[in-house]
């Protein structure tokens, strides 16, 4: 393949937009086309790290498979049990020459790239594919590249949309032989071992140099990752081992092949920025390749390899909450907050007010220890400690916390203590200052806006998925949002809300679009619901057969809204004159379901973008063959 700048030389021209070309559509040669693969959680991480394996053979011959369909994604991992950790890939595929393959047994159909050819297509219902869909095969792993993640396990989906992040293509990502020697100002791949205690203070304040070693003073690291799996030495230390996986800025390299070598100590007097000992050399006892950085800056940490137990998840969150997009800092309670610096903390609430939060951002308390404001801890066991009543606090709340101009109030009766948001943005009780009765700090932010969501760490079962999934599409950047019964309503606002379907309706719903229901509360119009239990209430005297059975995730365009809150209201049935939605509030006498329910007059405002809930293939093969077995005597 080409150089691979040119590759991907027309994302940098002026007006270039994501190219999405419907399946029969033949492909352009040299065009960038948006694609879809579908893997298990195992491989996505792979994937995103060291990029695309080719599979050695398939119905195409060797390469990698993708889709423009994301239908066709979804059928992969082709193994049942894996469905459960499934994740699809949005991915851009510079195609290159295409050589279409539209029959079975087509003298190219395995030799295309043999032929000059960089990526094999099959158009779809060419009999080729079971379900007669696109495919293609790219024979060349450089030339896809992950987008976003479509799909993948709700507690998941926030973390590799972060290792893209981390390994996008800007950062120069690259993984050489330990014997290849390293190139001047490039990125590589590298590991380095330590302990559990020592891996959490590098993720959250970065490298210390070693003071003295084989190199003299600097980071000691190894792109083999054997190598870094011999730390931490102590043998006592091995059940609390990290191997952490690093991106390293190597600056200008010095090779240092012997024992004794005149700069072996001194290289980075001379101008160098990285020692680099080439395997089976003799100055390592393993034989194996080492390097010396002499910057902690030029390190970045990327992923946790290996470490003990339940401690793999707790570090990988940390490590997604540094990215530097995010600019996010997780403080000792004993260290001082810096100006105009972003944290990690905490906050405890109820799970219906973490819905609010997430949707619409906090509300100040109107008064405190501190006065007015957002009250917040670094500290996710004081966020717990808030429970004063019998309501416990149901959900702690991870935040990112841009802390700007911060007042240290160190005493009861400071004379700032109510009055500091004249002149700073946050107020810090510090832990020895006797205010606070737990002796852990805690936080008072004046403007709402300086904080932000990043994460649920505790949550009832029953609510966990439904507002990482608030969260995950919001970080995402989607314009989707869950509205608050009391909340005011603007126009133009749109809302994540779900709609309850029979199984015989759900196929037509998905390949056109909703239809209007001729009669209702609110008459003709779509209905749907805020919440996902909300859309799955029916008439309990319906057949089996006209029950809903599947619900529908929509994402809906409320437009003007009027509220319709009393059986008998001059607008109860009218309203699409003047307005595009009717809602019925959840507490009015005519609600017999108990739920906000809402009315759009035009399908075009709601677009279905996913399944909530649908039988399985078992169950529905099962009422498959009992609606058959009516027919038979």
């Amino acid at each position: 393949m080409g150089d691979g700048e040119n590759t991907w030389s027309e994302e940098t021209l002026p007006g270039f937009h994501k190219r999405c070309l419907s399946s029969d559509a033949p492909p352009l040669d040299g065009k960038l086309y948006t694609m879809y693969h579908g893997t298990n959680l195992q491989a996505a991480q792979k994937i995103i790290k060291h990029g695309f394996i080719p599979s050695q053979d398939g119905m195409l011959g060797r390469g990698v498979y993708v889709s423009r369909d994301a239908e066709k994604a979804a059928c992969y991992p082709l193994a049942d049990e894996d469905k459960s950790n499934q994740v699809i890939f949005e991915l851009r595929v510079n195609v290159g020459k295409v050589k279409k393959i539209d029959y079975q047994g087509h003298p190219l159909q395995k030799t295309w790239h043999d032929h000059g050819y960089d990526t094999a297509w099959v158009p779809p219902g060419h009999g080729m594919v079971k379900k007669m869909l696109e495919e293609d095969c790219v024979w060349d792993p450089n030339r896809i590249k992950v987008i976003i993640i479509i799909k993948a396990p709700v507690n998941y989906l926030a973390r590799l949309q972060n290792l893209i992040t981390c390994h996008a293509p800007s950062f120069g990502k690259s993984q050489l032989q330990s014997n290849e020697e390293p190139k001047e100002g490039k990125f590589y791949t590298m590991y380095h071992g330590t302990t559990l205690d020592a891996a959490e203070k590098v993720i959250e304040q970065g490298f210390q140099p070693s003071l003295k070693g084989m190199l003299g003073k600097g980071i000691y690291v190894s792109r083999d990752e054997e190598k870094a799996a011999r730390y931490p030495l102590k043998e006592d230390d091995k059940c609390f081992q990290v191997i952490l996986e690093l991106k390293v800025n190597v600056g200008k390299v010095k090779k240092i092949d012997y024992q004794g070598h005149p700069l072996q100590m001194t290289w980075h007097e001379h101008g160098y920025d990285t020692a680099w000992v080439p395997p089976g050399c003799g100055m390592v006892k393993s034989g194996l390749e080492e390097d010396c950085v002499w910057d902690p800056n030029r390190i970045k940490v990327i992923g946790v390899v290996k470490a003990p137990g339940n401690s793999l998840v707790r570090l990988q969150n940390l490590l997604e909450h540094r990215l530097p997009a995010s600019c996010k800092t997780c403080l000792q309670h004993n260290k001082d907050l810096t100006k105009k610096n972003c944290y990690i903390m905490y906050h405890g609430t109820t799970a219906k007010d973490a819905e609010g939060i997430i949707t619409y951002g906090f509300q100040s308390s109107p008064d405190g220890i501190l006065g007015k404001g957002v009250y917040i801890s670094r500290y996710e066991s004081k966020a717990t400690q808030r429970l004063q009543d019998e309501n416990p606090y149901q959900v702690i709340l991870e935040l990112s916390v841009n802390v700007g101009r911060v007042k240290v109030i160190d005493s009861q009766f400071h004379p700032l203590q109510k009055t500091w948001y004249k002149d700073f943005d946050t107020a810090w009780v510090s832990a020895d200052s006797g205010m606070v009765q737990s002796g852990l700090n805690d936080c008072c932010v004046r403007n709402p806006t300086r904080i932000k969501v990043i994460g649920i760490v505790k949550a009832p079962e029953t609510s966990l998925d439904h507002l990482q999934k608030l969260i995950d599409l919001r970080i995402q950047g989607f314009c989707k949002t869950c509205l608050q019964s009391k909340k005011g309503r603007k126009n133009q606002t749109y809302s994540l809300m779900y709609h309850g379907a029979t199984l015989k309706n759900a196929p037509n719903i998905i390949s056109y679009s909703l239809h209007l229901s001729r009669e209702g509360v609110f008459g003709k119009g779509v209905y749907v619901f805020k919440h996902e239990e909300s859309a799955t209430s029916q008439p309990l005297n319906l057949d089996e057969d006209e029950r809903y059975q599947v619900i529908f995730e929509v994402r809906v365009n409320l437009g003007k809204i009027k509220e319709i809150d009393y059986e008998g209201h001059p607008m109860q049935t009218t309203w699409y004159k003047q307005y595009d939605t009717a809602w019925m509030p959840a507490e009015c006498d005519m609600n017999e379901s108990g739920f906000d329910e809402y009315c759009v007059r035009d399908p075009n405002r709601i677009k279905v973008i996913g399944i909530a809930k649908a039988p399985d293939p078992k169950a529905l093969l099962q009422q498959l063959v009992k609606n058959q077995s009516i027919f038979i005597y």
